[in-house]
């Protein structure tokens, strides 16, 4: 990263000195913008042959499209945080555009990085050719290509195919195609995934050619088994859905226990996990914001970052619970429930271990003791699911400095039911 510098503005005949600005430079390895001659085909072209199949829902071109990888590059959450990670670090949008705008950044037009000069292939995100043109970026075959070989999976290191070439699970393709089909034991693999999924801060590394990306906080870890469900398919005669649903950022998400406490006449005698209004401030006006309002009463699964006192420090930042997410340095709470298959010491070596929880190898749930109140009849469990906290969303929309688009999300948001949560399953049981 180049050295702090001060920036002097004139506006309307006011002289103004901004000192202490940081300026990014992240390199990474993996392919490179425009390396080994890298095009992709048309969303509208691959639309042509994998779009009105005989597999319903799980027909390629529309289960992709109503998956978020599809926005991916216009999610009005991640346009609104990419203003706010350059007002924190001039330039380092460049870094958030590799996952989200891949095909930008291989083909040239991931600069400005305010995603400005992005086109219209650019806004379908993560599409088609680009996801099946990787290559193990680790192979000796990527090596072939690309000059710099990562150290490890994820960072959006990664490595395209820039042949006329369609990798997938099986090799097997048939028909009229426009291009080659070969199999790609990498597309069955998490790894894949991985390289977008297992994100680290770069500008924390010592030696981004030789660490792997686990030397810091990771902003989103890869669960290993939802992305093998997702791409192996058990029943070659059905094709596997492309709507993979995950959001990369894991700031603002949170899921909870709502548990409402019935006496015999129905009456409510105590709720907690409840999610309801509260009386709040935006852009300085009053406003009734709805949000969990008792987390201290129930159990929240959450991962919460934050800013270290050196950190801070360095970047005359406040220390502590941060949204900031390329100024933060460290994890405060991660009590979320583990994957299948779950292992203490290989979440540690990936510095993705539970933090303010306890976790046993292979537990993949978690048990929660309720405290009935006296005359309890009757108990009504929910387990709650939000996608965008209230507390994310006024950070995103305060915190924009730069352009409309936090603010432009806060009108969306309020006018499309303000995002309330999911109930992901209920549960009533009778008090004997």
């Amino acid at each position: 990263m180049k050295s702090a510098f001060s920036k002097v503005i004139i506006l309307g005949g006011i002289l103004t000195l901004i000192s202490n600005i940081a300026v990014a430079e992240v390199f990474l390895p993996g392919m490179q913008p425009k390396e080994a001659g890298i095009e992709f085909a048309k969303v509208q072209q691959c639309r042509m042959c994998h779009a009105g199949t005989k597999n319903k829902d799980a027909d390629p071109f529309v289960s992709w499209q109503s998956g978020i990888i599809s926005i991916s590059a216009k999610d009005p959450i991640f346009r609104a945080a990419l203003a706010i990670a350059n007002q924190d670090i001039e330039g380092i949008g460049e870094f958030c555009l590799r996952c989200h705008a891949p095909r930008a950044w291989l083909e040239g037009r991931s600069t400005p990085t305010d995603g400005s000069t992005l086109n219209t292939e650019d806004m379908y995100g993560i599409s088609c050719t680009v996801c099946h043109s990787y290559i193990d970026p680790l192979s000796a075959e990527a090596a072939k290509i690309i000059k710099d070989v990562p150290p490890g999976h994820g960072n959006a290191m990664m490595v395209s195919d820039p042949q006329n070439v369609v990798r997938e699970p099986y090799g097997d393709g048939k028909g009229a195609m426009p291009h080659e089909v070969l199999k790609s034991p990498f597309h069955t693999s998490s790894n894949l995934c991985g390289v977008c999924h297992n994100i680290s801060n770069p500008l924390l590394a010592e030696d981004v050619k030789k660490q792997p990306p686990t030397f810091s906080v990771i902003f989103s870890e890869l669960t290993a088994n939802g992305c093998s469900a997702i791409l192996q398919n058990a029943a070659r005669t059905e094709a596997a859905s492309h709507a993979i649903t995950g959001r990369l950022m894991a700031e603002g998400r949170r899921m909870w226990v709502n548990a409402v406490f019935l006496g015999s006449s129905g009456k409510v005698l105590k709720e907690i996990g409840k999610y309801a209004e509260k009386d709040d401030t935006i852009f300085g006006e009053s406003v009734k914001a709805p949000t969990l309002l008792d987390p201290e009463q129930t159990r929240v699964y959450e991962i919460l970052f934050g800013i270290s006192e050196a950190q801070a420090k360095k970047y005359s930042v406040k220390p502590g619970k941060s949204f900031h997410s390329v100024l933060n340095d460290t994890i405060l709470k991660d009590n979320r429930i583990p994957p299948e298959g779950f292992s203490n010491a290989a979440f540690r070596e990936h510095l993705s271990q539970p933090v303010g929880a306890t976790y046993a190898d292979g537990q993949y749930w978690d048990e929660f003791e309720l405290d009935l109140p006296e005359g309890c009849k009757k108990v009504v469990v929910r387990l709650m699911y939000e996608s965008v906290s209230w507390e994310y969303l006024k950070f995103l929309a305060e915190e924009n400095k730069t352009n409309d688009l936090g603010k432009r999300l806060y009108d969306v948001w309020t006018k499309t039911g303000k995002c309330p949560p999911t109930v992901m399953v209920t549960i009533e049981k009778s008090v004997e």
